[in-house]
């Protein structure tokens, strides 16, 4: 079954729910059309148009159906990028780099980052991450005032 995710965004005008574009994961080249960084609250979802005559009892079911995905999603991205982080965290406290907070944003990004510095907006001023992340990342998720580290893959 194709894994997608539906992204919204429109630069400065993002709104839940409002899709702006579909992120085929099992596809890398699908990985461009990332532009933005907030994600609806069901991610990753079979893409499906709402709407019709009965799209009410279809859009519960799918929640229900979504929720479970969503869950399953995290638990794996928790587990392979967590053990990653924490790699990368425990390298960068030996470095003298203290105030590292490991803080899995796979609802806001999509991705395991380690953030160094968050601003009060909610914002990150500094994130780490690994080459791998970074590679499927690619820059479009992170706001370009934010400075990215980029470390080895550690695992």
């Amino acid at each position: 079954m194709e894994n997608k995710v539906l992204l919204v965004c429109e630069e400065n005008e993002c709104s839940e729910g409002t899709v702006n574009r579909v992120i085929n994961l099992n596809d890398e080249s699908g990985i461009s059309e990332v532009c933005c960084l907030k994600i609806i609250k069901h991610p990753p979802m079979q893409y499906c148009e709402h709407g019709g005559a009965d799209s009410e009892k279809k859009e519960k079911a799918l929640d229900k159906e979504n929720q479970q995905r969503q869950e399953r999603w995290i638990a794996h991205e928790e587990e392979v990028h967590g053990a990653e982080m924490k790699v990368v965290a425990d390298k960068l406290k030996k470095g003298g780099i203290d105030d590292v907070k490991i803080r899995f944003l796979a609802k806001e990004i999509g991705f395991g980052i380690s953030v160094i510095h968050e601003l009060e907006d909610g914002n990150y001023d500094t994130v780490v991450m690994t080459e791998r992340m970074w590679e499927h990342v690619n820059g479009k998720k992170v706001p370009s005032r934010t400075k990215v580290i980029t470390v080895s893959n550690p695992l």
